[in-house]
């Protein structure tokens, strides 16, 4: 009789660890879906807003070359953190 109920806690035991996996698992998924909208959302929010000031630059805002190639810098390095972040995060 002991090994028949010692048994039954195991398999419940095994149950319970399957659904606490399942339940880890989809709390995974909905953070990662999460992450990658922000990020979706963050970088392209930032293009839009280089784009802008690039094509406004000769008439409206008058920004030195200087200026400008630093934004580019900015740009690349937030693509480039972004692009890190997504792949750690997904593997």
């Amino acid at each position: 009789m002991g090994k028949r109920k010692r048994k039954i806690e195991e398999e419940k035991m095994s149950q319970l660890s399957k659904i606490v996996e399942m339940q880890r698992y989809l709390e995974d998924t909905k953070e990662r879906k999460r992450l990658s909208k922000w990020v979706m959302l963050i970088v392209s929010v930032w293009l839009v807003l280089v784009m802008l000031i690039l094509y406004f630059n000769s008439d409206y805002l008058c920004l030195s070359d200087k200026i400008l190639v630093i934004l580019l810098k900015i740009t690349t390095v937030v693509l480039a953190l972004a692009i890190i972040v997504l792949k750690k995060y997904f593997s």
